[in-house]
């Protein structure tokens, strides 16, 4: 009895919401967090059927734990929810697995640990716009009581679904808009294809010694200090620490600090709360708060502006932080791995790079070594780039023309492994085959030049310095000063923000 009028109430509690107009995300948080004891719930789930009628868009999902859960799958099982508007009851996933093996989402969930499922149609008329899943860890776990109780839960819910959907709020066009969105950036992250050390390739001992330095570090939860140049694999390393660690299973969020503008790092570090600046519609969650026990990688940290320096000192130090215009601490159990393509002794002598910050991101050191310093591995990448870009384009290649591997070996590659990669997938487009020539690299390992053309260097270096300069004022005339964003002048010439801010520095360019 007490169970019965308990559920009647949180059916009354979600109707007073949807009539004092709360959000359908903020009545989404309230049903999950209201449920405990009433109905076994590890794991709530909203779907949506796309046009196409056969993709699912995941929407908000709460668990009590890790979700592997991933959007746009075309998984036929489902369909049967949509058309018969019917609630389903699985007590046995894993044997629903077993006789269902194109299931894709059914198999995440079982990798997971879950068991049993309740499937619920949201229907408003006589349409059916979604689905309400339950999850539970245990077989059998739901009974025809459960199914009743939350039908009618289910019809309340679809109510304020068709309303936020028809209002814009929920969609745009057909991918979630919001809290919802950035809840999804962590769902695709975890799904993405992340490298094991088997694929990071090479048997030089320099590189050796790097791939022994990530397993004796990846066993602990050290802070690690990534260095190299462009091009050289520090987020394939990073990803290896993580993927031998055990936090392997939970998330691994990256985000590259030179890509953003200041104005945005701090809300994409670490989120934001409704109405926190102007265009603030609803709270957002940052990318820290993101990785939650798994990893957190900061690709090009030299790059963070001296405030966002100050607070990822705090959070290296108290593992705690706030959102944009928050006030509730909020702590993070994530491991950070930080990535340079800087020197940082450099950049701490100059006073852009803070020396405490430095000590602590430092704790665990690993250099990722330039290609032009491992040159026995460059055969192993070359076949391996060569045998990946072959099968994307539909060829076959007997050999590789022995011209290329030693003008491979000759060159110094300033791009490193990046710059091979290019190149071998360019060679791919051009050259039929059935032997790998890679013409195209005839223009990238050209003769040094004559010493007579090396003495004019100087005066040609100069016109090309004024060239340079008249250009980049001609784009940021065009762009009114702007050079952050889509319509700025680093998205109009290619570059990134912070190499734009270089260039205009060395070249005296104030912006107007």
């Amino acid at each position: 009895m007490d169970t019965l009028l308990a559920q009647l109430k949180l059916a009354v509690q979600i109707t007073e919401k949807i009539n004092q107009g709360e959000s359908f995300d903020e009545i989404f948080d309230s049903l999950f967090r209201d449920l405990c004891g009433l109905i076994p719930c590890d794991r709530l789930a909203i779907g949506f059927l796309h046009a196409d009628g056969h993709t699912l868009i995941l929407g908000p999902v709460r668990s009590h734990g890790q979700i592997l859960l991933g959007t746009g799958y075309k998984d036929s099982s489902l369909e049967y929810i949509f058309e018969d508007g019917k609630p389903r009851i699985i007590n046995d996933l894993v044997d629903y697995l077993s006789t269902h093996p194109q299931s894709k989402t059914t198999a995440l969930i079982v990798k997971e640990g879950l068991r049993s499922s309740l499937t619920l149609p949201l229907v408003t008329g006589s349409r059916s716009i979604g689905v309400m899943w339950f999850f539970s860890v245990k077989e059998g776990a739901y009974l025809s009581e459960h199914e009743s109780f939350m039908r009618l839960i289910a019809g309340h819910l679809a109510i304020v679904l068709e309303k936020a959907r028809l209002a814009g709020s929920l969609f745009a066009g057909n991918l979630l808009k919001g809290r919802l969105r950035d809840e999804n950036i962590q769902l695709r992250e975890i799904i993405a294809r992340s490298p094991e050390l088997t694929d990071l390739i090479g048997e030089s001992v320099v590189w050796q010694k790097t791939l022994r330095q990530i397993q004796m570090v990846a066993s602990t939860d050290a802070t690690v200090l990534i260095q190299g140049e462009t091009g050289t694999g520090k987020e394939l390393i990073a990803r290896a620490v993580h993927n031998l660690s055990a936090r392997k299973d939970k998330p691994f969020i990256a985000i590259n600090c030179g890509a953003l503008s200041p104005e945005l790092i701090a809300s994409e570090l670490f989120g934001h709360e409704k109405g926190s600046f102007t265009g603030a519609a609803q709270r957002k969650f940052g990318r820290l708060e993101l990785a939650r026990d798994g990893t957190f990688f900061l690709d090009e940290v030299a790059e963070l502006p001296a405030d966002m320096q100050v607070k990822l000192l705090r959070v290296l130090q108290e593992r705690e932080f706030e959102r944009v215009g928050g006030t509730q601490t909020i702590r993070s159990g994530a491991r950070i791995i930080a990535a340079t393509n800087r020197n940082l002794e450099t950049e701490r002598a100059t006073g852009r790079f803070r020396d405490d910050l430095f000590f602590r991101l430092n704790v665990f050191p690993i250099r990722a070594p330039a290609l032009r310093e491992r040159k026995e591995d460059i055969a192993p990448l070359l076949n391996y780039f060569l045998h990946r870009y072959a099968q994307k384009v539909n060829r076959k290649y007997e050999r590789i023309d022995p011209r290329v591997m030693a003008q491979c070996m000759q060159y110094d590659w300033p791009g490193n492994i990046r710059e091979l990669e290019n190149l071998v997938e360019r060679g791919t487009i051009i050259c039929e085959g059935p032997v790998f020539l890679m013409d195209v690299f005839e223009q990238v390992f050209e003769k040094p030049r004559t010493t007579e053309t090396n003495a004019a260097a100087p005066k040609q270096s100069l016109i090309f310095d004024d060239v340079i300069r008249t250009h980049l004022l001609h784009v940021l005339t065009m762009t009114q000063g702007k050079v952050y964003g889509k319509d700025g002048a680093a998205h109009i010439l290619g570059l990134k923000p912070s190499t734009l801010q270089a260039k205009l520095k060395k070249y005296g360019i104030e912006k107007t």
